[in-house]
Parts: C-alpha cells; sequence; structure tokens
C-alpha cells in the first residue's frame, strides 16, 4: 500500500515520499524497511535515530533526527499516534479465511438451518431448531444448544458453547470457552441480544461463576450500552459481561 493511501485512511498529514510503498507495521525497535512504526511516548524519542521504519507516526512538533548512515523517516503527523497505530494494524491485518463447509465429524440436526458461506469445524454440534446467518464460523467442538438464533458473521472460536434459545445478533466473536446463558436464565421467550461485539471469556466454566451472559435475562438488571462497532468486553475472574437486552 503507498504510503499516500494510509496517510489517507488514517486521517494523518503526510510528511515525505508519497509513492513509498508500506507492508506493513511494527513497534519503532523492531521495524524494518517498508514498515510504519509510532512514537507516542517522547522517552523513546533517541529511538527515532535509529529505527529502521520507513515512516512513523507522531505528534506535531517533533523533528525527526537521524544518523547519517540510515535513509531519511516520513513522518505521519496525528494529533493520537498511538490511536492511529491501531487503526493502521487494522489495514494491514488478514484474518484467516475458513472455506464454507462443513467437516465430516460435525453433528447437525435436521431441524437446525445454517446460513450460505458457513463453516463449521471438526466436532461441532448443532441442536434442533437451531438458526444460523450467513458465513457464520464455528471453528472446533461448538455446541449450539436447541432453538438459539444467531445472526450473520458469527464466529464461534473452540469449545464456545450458546446455550437453549438464546438471541445473538449479527457479527458478534465468541472467545475460547465462552458460555452464553450458562447459568440457564435464558429461557424460551427470553431474547438476548448481541451488537457488533467481542465477548472475552477467561476459557473455563465454572459452576456458579460469573461469565459471559451470565444472568443475562434476569429482571433489574443493569445492562451495558452496545454500540454499533466492533468492541472488546474483558472479562476478570469473578465478573460479568452481559449482553444487552434492553436496546434495540
Amino acid at each position: 500500500m503507498k504510503l499516500s493511501e494510509v496517510a489517507q485512511k488514517l486521517g494523518c498529514r503526510l510528511e515525505g515520499p508519497p509513492e513509498l510503498e508500506i507492508r506493513g507495521v511494527a513497534g519503532i525497535e523492531h521495524a524494518e524497511a517498508g514498515q510504519i512504526t509510532f512514537l507516542a511516548n517522547r522517552r523513546y524519542f533517541p529511538l527515532l535515530k535509529t529505527t529502521r521504519a520507513s515512516a512513523v507516526l507522531v505528534e506535531d512538533g517533533i523533528t525527526l533526527g537521524r544518523e547519517a548512515a540510515l535513509p531519511a523517516l516520513a513522518a505521519l503527523r496525528s494529533g493520537n499516534p498511538y490511536l492511529a497505530f491501531a487503526q493502521a494494524i487494522e489495514l494491514f491485518h488478514q484474518s484467516p479465511g475458513y472455506a464454507p463447509g462443513i467437516h465430516p465429524t460435525a453433528i447437525i440436526a435436521k431441524s437446525a438451518r445454517i446460513g450460505e458461506g458457513a463453516h463449521l469445524g471438526p466436532y461441532c454440534y448443532v441442536d434442533e431448531d437451531v438458526e444460523i446467518g450467513h458465513h457464520a464460523v464455528l471453528h472446533s467442538f461448538v455446541t449450539i444448544y436447541r432453538g438459539a438464533k444467531i445472526g450473520n458473521d458469527f464466529f464461534a472460536h473452540a469449545h464456545a458453547v450458546v446455550r437453549e434459545y438464546c438471541r445473538i445478533g449479527n457479527r458478534v466473536i465468541l472467545q475460547n470457552g465462552v458460555i452464553i446463558g450458562g447459568d440457564g436464565s435464558c429461557g424460551a421467550g427470553r431474547r438476548r441480544r448481541g451488537a457488533s461485539q467481542f465477548l472475552r471469556g477467561s476459557g473455563h466454566h465454572r459452576r456458579n461463576a460469573n461469565r459471559p451472559g451470565h444472568q443475562v435475562g434476569r429482571p433489574g438488571a443493569r445492562w451495558p450500552r452496545i454500540c454499533n462497532r466492533r468492541k472488546h468486553i474483558a472479562v476478570r475472574p469473578g465478573r460479568t459481561s452481559r449482553l444487552d437486552q434492553s436496546r434495540r
């Protein structure tokens, strides 16, 4: 990707050759030619002289001094270099692709409905009356209980579980071992919503322990607002991450 294109997508002011080819991002100490790095902490200012990166995300007013033997360093001026670097990572990160299909060891109930382009990995189990939208990925050992309704672009990592009659929206990603509805409080007729969010679980199930989805559907509970962008919800041991059922 051309440096000028990167600058445009990140909303940065470019100081340097616009035709410079950029192929990735890296930290300031490990970056190589063809990569972008960033400087958000001024104590790393001396590393600007020695980094081998081709461009750096920096605030206005910072002078890019260089050792004589090293090539010039292009600057992408940003009010928040740290945020801009996070956005740059997304530009160059390529998620692994999963070919549509159902693994021979997966078990799919006859009444289950799976959308187009779905990938169901080894030893997945989809129960009766389940509905899963388009382009879903169930990695391996994923269990979807009876009557669950799941939207499009769903991704469940290994050993994730969605319990009976739960409702999950579009673009939800369940990390390894996450259990949605693990306390059984999401019964028939109750709805559970997920809108463009990540759930990060502890990776294990303990009886009566708090976990992603725990207590969803309980009257009087307080629910966090879910925005229309993907975000991470970090769940610490002994704490609860709940899906929003009060907003449509």
